[in-house]
């Protein structure tokens, strides 16, 4: 890749910066994951905080879906209502969608212990032992999380 160079426009430098950022090996293994684990993501999500973490009583789907918009993840559920296709007296309540998966849909019909499901339960597992998580919180957060996926795609099929 080119070097950065100060007449660059920025639609030029930021790729520039963001390839040279990541392959700056030597930076990446000095600061570890400690920008990650400072971060907001890190300290609100259950996996990682472990059994210090306390539920909220506030927390709504709208919310969630406002902070996945921010970080630019399709929402998981999308609830819309209006009136119904062969009449507009009676509404509809309709949800829809499965978001964003970790897999694609169809993978999701195969059996739950099947090779696939279990290599991605096992993938976000490690993932999450990689990032702090105790190894037994990250084993059963990783398996209700496919199960909930795949509860997901059932209901958005």
């Amino acid at each position: 890749m080119d070097d950065i160079r100060p007449t660059d426009r920025p639609h030029q430098r930021w790729p520039k910066m963001f390839y040279k950022s990541c392959m700056d090996t030597a930076q990446i293994e000095k600061i570890g994951l400690q920008p990650f684990s400072d971060s907001s993501f890190a300290k609100e999500w259950p996996t990682l905080v472990g059994s210090g973490w306390k539920e909220t009583t506030d927390f709504t789907v709208a919310d969630l879906n406002m902070r996945y918009a921010l970080v630019l993840i399709s929402p998981l559920l999308r609830i819309t209502s209006g009136t119904s296709k062969t009449s507009n007296r009676v509404y509809r309540i309709h949800v829809s969608g499965a978001g964003k998966l970790g897999l694609p849909s169809r993978t999701y019909s195969s059996p739950r212990n099947g090779t696939v499901l279990m290599a991605y339960e096992r993938y976000l597992r490690d993932m999450a032992i990689e990032l702090g998580a105790e190894p037994s919180m990250a084993a059963q957060d990783a398996k209700t999380v496919v199960d909930m996926e795949v509860e997901l795609v059932k209901v958005s099929a």
